[in-house]
């Protein structure tokens, strides 16, 4: 089979792949995914397998297909952050810190306010409130309508003061 032809093949296991997932066809959604990436793996399909397999719940293979994504693709915000995400459904805040960070630090990521929000959020959870503060700052930066940062932020300059 060509190149082209298996692109394309993939392509449409992709397509299909999301279109299960739209319906809440989780199981046949990972099917076509996995298709897809058989023959012809791209760090994007990795990340969307992710999706599903952490909307079944499974984060721990959710951040395995998201890590494969970043050894296709090392600078991939959207699984960067995506495995920050998943810390945190974990209830592992710490391990999630590193990967909003590199989500901020990366060249393009149209959001990255979310990341930084994240990063409030999680230091608020830890009581640390002047990097919590920071980071809602820093969210707002990027999005200044962002609500959630904005209400965060008010309501922790109130408890400081």
């Amino acid at each position: 089979m060509l190149n082209e032809d298996k692109i394309a093949l993939a392509a449409e296991n992709f397509n299909k792949a999301i279109e299960h997932q739209v319906k809440g066809e989780l199981n046949r959604a990972i099917k076509f995914y996995s298709d897809s990436i058989e023959i012809f793996p791209t760090a994007l399909s990795h990340v969307y397998l992710g999706a599903a397999y952490s909307l079944q719940g499974n984060y721990e293979k959710a951040i395995q297909e998201c890590e494969i994504a970043l050894s296709i693709e090392p600078k991939l915000s959207i699984a960067l952050n995506n495995i920050g995400n998943y810390f945190i459904n974990l209830g592992k805040n710490k391990e999630a810190i590193p990967w909003f960070e590199k989500v901020i630090k990366s060249e393009k990521f149209d959001m990255k306010f979310k990341a930084c929000y994240n990063l409030g959020k999680i230091y608020e959870n830890m009581w640390e409130l002047v990097p919590a503060i920071y980071y809602y700052k820093l969210a707002l930066s990027y999005f200044p309508e962002y609500e959630q940062a904005q209400n965060s932020l008010l309501r922790l300059i109130a408890l400081l003061n």
